[in-house]
């Protein structure tokens, strides 16, 4: 086992980690919700879209469980201005890429805390469920949260995976969830939640999860330029994970708030391979290994001061088989190794006035089995940044120094690198009594080349320069209730532009492991993103929830005007997309459609029509009953995903799933 050798000194950094009463709990500022609890005040903060200066997207636990989404990849497709890549089946790659600016420039915090990846950068999200998530928080450019760490301000966009880190019932001492699902292509998911109030400070809770799918989904193969299809079933699509994390929670009389978390993933998964007429054999497999510790401390030192610290430990392992044609076997073994310390101060100088400081420290390092290279990254990250809050509007204001220095003891590294990135966003409320908020800002993100970017692409390269983007965006939001019947009717809607100096690509080499990167020069982006939310009770006992999502994006390569590219839609990323779900609750049953739309596509950088993919809509239909007796209940859903078989591709060669079925059952206490 690759853990065996460091797992061993996890409990030792879990009380050395505790013990120094480190690390933040989640603050999201605006609506604030208070439980009483022998006599402690417990406050537990949630965003608000509407007064935020930048777009603010919340998915609750309430829909989350309600739209049959099985993993974080699978919800977030519902956010605007989202694109996931999906290279096809349970166990194929799914990134997250917010307003095209790449999977990289897309931070993924758990519980606050960031999560790592010094290989690629890119966050795998099909190893994130959501039978233990609480809501997903998706921010881009900066929200008015003070205490946020600052390499979240680095990031253009960020999502925050909030996960059941506190206790909900103060009446209850115990919490139960048993969860079993199961459905086509060889589903097995049973996951099990149990959570304990240990005494009037300290609540513990204990998450496990086990899936296992063979994958192999039917879809059809189209020959050439012709109407040409042979039925065939996709080949390395397996994958089986086990997945364990525990929390230990504390509330102090003195208004501290602490959270500490255990975490460990194993899993065995095929790498589904490209579908290349005659030619659809795959031999590629990934072991992958990860543990990480992590803790948070918020703590009200005076009226005017508060403080959140975090620390986080991380280590992975990945075992990657290449059986080739022939018997042969390329096998190689790659370590990470990630730390994260950091403190941020807030200071309120008056009522209207705060200030905060944030620093983070991040060193983390890399190695593998076949080229005896070690390479290592420090990063330093530093954000001043300062808020006004007025009754007309709110200013907010952020300089962020980025510093990074490399080694590799092998060779030639990385050079030294540092960077000031300024961000200033201002949310106004032009009419008292109309509930309208018109918001502006500009951000600035600088991005180094990845370890997998400067090492190990096929022909390594020390030359990438890191990319630079500038983000302006000006929108407008509404929020309000509309009488008995709509008791909500919020509405949002942002137009941006984004320019990127050395952009970054990244294209697969035959593999979608091994991928060689190049600067592409400049690009430009403009967008539009709307969002529309409506909340109805229809009449007694039954209510209605409709949401949509619009998406128009037009990313031009502006590199080289003698390049047959320039001017051109950058490859995969769509003009329109757009996204809805209706949910329908009654007595008997709750219903719950869901569509989501990309339109037509390039594979390559020059919009040919010979280079088109075809848009496509995937439609989906959830049953949900509920049934309660005292402080029990029992939850039966059935599922339909790809409602209609249709075929089609996220990236090209890469089929997707058609038509399957899941089922379910969930215990709650």
């Amino acid at each position: 086992m690759f853990l065996k050798k460091y797992f061993c000194y996890l409990p030792f950094l879990a009380t050395g980690l505790l013990s120094a009463s480190v690390l933040p709990a989640q603050e999201l500022p605006d609506t604030v919700r208070t439980y009483p609890l022998s006599g402690v005040e417990v406050k537990a903060s949630v965003p608000s879209p509407f007064s935020s200066n930048a777009p603010l997207q919340i998915f609750p636990s309430g829909v989350l469980s309600k739209t049959g989404a099985m993993q974080v990849a699978d919800a977030v497709k519902f956010f605007s201005g989202v694109q996931v890549k999906d290279y096809g089946g349970i166990g194929g790659l799914k990134t997250i890429s917010i307003r095209s600016l790449s999977a990289n420039y897309s931070g993924v915090l758990y519980d606050g805390v960031p999560v790592f990846d010094y290989q690629t950068g890119q966050i795998d999200l099909s190893r994130f469920s959501l039978d233990n998530v609480l809501s997903l928080v998706l921010q881009t450019g900066e929200t008015g949260d003070l205490l946020q760490p600052a390499y979240e301000r680095s990031c253009a966009g960020a999502l925050n995976i909030v996960t059941q880190n506190q206790w909900k019932n103060p009446e209850k001492k115990n919490e139960l969830q048993a969860n079993f699902k199961t459905g086509s292509f060889g589903l097995v998911n049973p996951s099990l939640y149990v959570g304990r109030m240990l005494n009037n400070t300290f609540s513990a809770r204990f998450f496990g999860e086990y899936l296992q799918s063979n994958g192999n989904y039917p879809f059809s193969q189209i020959y050439g330029f012709s109407d040409s299809t042979l039925r065939k079933k996709r080949k390395n699509s397996d994958m089986e994970f086990y997945k364990f994390e525990s929390n230990i929670c504390g509330n102090f009389p003195n208004g501290g708030q602490l959270s500490g978390k255990a975490y460990y993933y194993l899993s065995d998964r095929g790498i589904p391979g490209s579908v290349l007429y005659h030619n659809d054999y795959s031999g590629e497999r990934v072991k992958d290994q990860t543990a990480f510790l992590q803790a948070s401390y918020s703590q009200h030192v005076t009226q005017v001061v508060d403080f959140r610290t975090s620390a986080k430990f991380n280590f992975s392992a990945i075992d990657y088989t290449d059986l080739k044609y022939r018997d042969e076997k390329d096998e190689k073994f790659y370590y990470q190794r990630q730390y994260f310390l950091n403190m941020t101060v807030r200071y309120r100088i008056s009522k209207q006035l705060s200030v905060s400081w944030a620093n983070d420290g991040i060193y983390g390092n890399f190695e593998n089995n076949f080229s005896g290279v070690f390479h290592s990254r420090i990063n330093y990250l530093s954000a001043l940044t300062g808020k006004y809050e007025h009754p007309v509007f709110i200013l907010t204001g952020s300089l962020l120094h980025n510093f990074t220095d490399d080694e590799n003891k092998a060779g030639s590294a990385f050079r030294n690198r540092s960077h000031w990135s300024p961000y200033l966003g201002l949310s106004v409320k032009p009419m008292e009594n109309i509930p309208v908020r018109i918001r502006a800002y500009y951000k600035n993100t600088y991005r180094f080349p990845t370890f997998g970017d400067l090492y190990l692409s096929p022909v390594p390269t020390l030359n990438l320069q890191p990319e630079n983007a500038n983000q302006y965006n000006l929108g407008l939001t509404f929020s309000a209730s509309l009488g008995e019947c709509i008791s909500l009717f919020s509405f949002s809607g942002d137009v941006y532009q984004i320019q990127v100096e050395n952009k970054l690509v990244a294209l697969p080499r035959g593999s979608m492991f091994i991928w060689s990167v190049q600067n592409f020069g400049r690009t430009e982006t403009r967008g539009l993103d709307l969002n529309l939310k409506v909340q109805a009770q229809l009449q007694s006992g039954f209510s209605a929830e409709l949401s949509g999502t619009y998406t128009f994006q037009k990313v031009l390569d502006k590199t080289d005007e003698t390049n047959p590219s320039y001017n051109q839609q950058l490859a995969y990323t769509p003009r329109h997309s757009a996204t809805a779900y209706l949910l329908l609750e009654t007595p008997w049953l709750d219903v719950n459609y869901t569509f989501i739309y990309c339109g037509r596509r390039n594979y390559m950088g020059m919009n040919r029509p010979e280079y088109w993919m075809k848009p496509y809509a995937d439609q989906g239909a959830h049953l949900r009953k509920t049934i309660r007796w005292q402080d029990y209940s029992l939850v039966f859903t059935a599922e339909c995903l790809n409602l209609f078989d249709r075929q089609y591709e996220v990236v090209r060669s890469y089929p997707m799933p058609g038509r399957s079925f899941r089922l379910g059952v969930k215990f709650i206490y």
